[in-house]
């Protein structure tokens, strides 16, 4: 619950700066985590990294301007693209249609642009966040095969492999099958 508590937190930092840079290290610091960790979790708790949620606000607010009038190329650059090009593409993929197509016609109808989130969806994410159960389960035997090598020997993989392989068909033949159980 804490987690989802540090995500709605961060969800509202990202919303209140989106037009700015956004640090890693400042988005970190809301889990006390590394980067890397802390997009493991908002990927965990909202389904998507923290650099998809922040591109796809980006290009949702795009749409808004450029449905406005405003220039491709202003665009562009006001939302983080270096380039139309890197913008275009990436407009395409999110939308199935160019941002000059979308200049032109002027209709965001057809357009499906991805909302922050809300409240609401932060209740659904706590109640479905983390579930644990613990179950018994039946007595089962496990097998495993080792084998000792020299790292300086070469090709030693492709052998191994092998010998793993004859020895499980040797013990899979003497395998005893009854009432679907296989006996050992």
């Amino acid at each position: 619950m804490e987690l989802v508590n540090k995500t709605k937190e961060l969800i509202l930092y990202i919303e209140e700066n989106l037009m700015k840079g956004l640090n890693d290290k400042k988005i970190a610091s809301f889990y006390l985590t590394s980067p890397s960790v802390a997009n493991a979790i908002f990927k965990l708790i909202c389904g998507l990294t923290i650099k998809d949620y922040i591109r796809k606000r980006r290009l949702a607010f795009s749409v808004k301007d450029l449905s406005k009038g405003e220039k491709v190329d202003n665009v562009a650059c006001k939302y983080g693209y270096n380039s139309y090009e890197a913008f275009s593409r990436a407009f395409k993929k999110e939308f199935g249609l160019s941002p000059s197509t979308v200049k032109q016609s002027k209709e965001m109808e057809e357009i499906k642009i991805f909302d922050p989130f809300v409240e609401e969806s932060f209740d659904d994410m706590s109640k479905n966040f983390l579930k644990i159960r613990f179950e018994t389960l039946p007595k089962m035997r496990f097998s495993g095969f080792r084998q000792m090598t020299d790292t300086a020997v070469k090709d030693i993989a492709p052998a191994m492999w092998k010998s793993l392989i004859n020895h499980m068909i040797g013990r899979w033949q003497r395998l005893k099958i009854k009432n679907n159980v296989i006996i050992f």
